[in-house]
């Protein structure tokens, strides 16, 4: 191999080399909005025209219970939705 031919892989590889680090950090950059971006989303919130369940529990931050609703009656013909609420009182946060 000549010194040309040496000269000239040397500097091909020297470019190769910027144009990775170029893109290297274009990776990094582009990672670390995305990331940005993920922790700014805002939370889903999900809503329904109608629940249906046979008990529902509030549960506070702590994971205690704050508050039980239920019913105590069974539907005799499909008729009936009477019913009676747990007995605990609701309270503004």
């Amino acid at each position: 191999m000549n010194d040309l031919a040496l000269a000239d892989v040397e500097r091909r590889l020297r470019r190769l080399e910027r144009q990775n680090r170029v893109l290297l950090v274009l990776l990094c950059a582009a990672l670390a909005l995305g990331s940005i971006a993920a922790s700014n989303a805002q939370q889903t919130i999900l809503s329904a025209y109608e629940v249906r369940a046979q008990r529902f529990t509030l549960v506070d931050p702590n994971g205690g219970i704050a508050d039980d609703w239920y019913t105590n009656s069974t539907r005799d013909s499909g008729t009936s939705r009477t019913g009676s609420y747990s007995g605990w009182g609701y309270s503004r946060p």
